[in-house]
């Protein structure tokens, strides 16, 4: 079996050079340039038309027994305060129509000890607390 495990840049959370230097720094990479190259926008639609890009290069590169894990955290709207199921979304509006099929689906709650937002202390906003991590399969052998 193969696998392509990622977790998605969240949105407008994390600047993972930014926050990866050391690693980057030993790999003798830039931080800000990685930065510069990564997405990061609060823009929810953005976001999905993000995704689905590169759910499709996924789909291109992924053998006919292979699996995707994509870790996405749900986020909130700045616009309603509303808690946005950011998975199903992928889920059911990008991978599903793209051929992928869901394999697994696990819900894991993030405590706030263990958040990478908790380096900002009380500016640390208000990340949700739940990941959702979906297993996706690409099971058409003609593909």
């Amino acid at each position: 079996m193969k696998l392509i495990v990622t977790s998605p840049p969240y949105t407008r959370t994390v600047k993972y050079g930014t926050y990866n230097w050391i690693r980057l720094w030993l790999l003798g990479e830039d931080e800000k340039e990685i930065d510069s190259k990564l997405f990061c926008s609060s823009s929810i639609p953005r976001y999905l038309c993000f995704i689905e890009d590169a759910l499709k290069e996924m789909w291109r590169v992924l053998q006919p027994d292979g699996h995707v894990v994509l870790v996405i955290g749900d986020v909130r709207d700045r616009r309603t305060d509303e808690v946005v199921n950011l998975a199903d979304a992928v889920l059911k509006d990008h991978a599903l129509p793209i051929g992928f099929e869901l394999a697994e689906y696990y819900v894991d709650t993030i405590d706030d000890s263990q958040k990478v937002s908790r380096i900002w202390g009380k500016t640390k906003g208000r990340a949700t607390n739940l990941e959702r991590i979906l297993v996706l399969s690409k099971t058409d052998a003609d593909s």
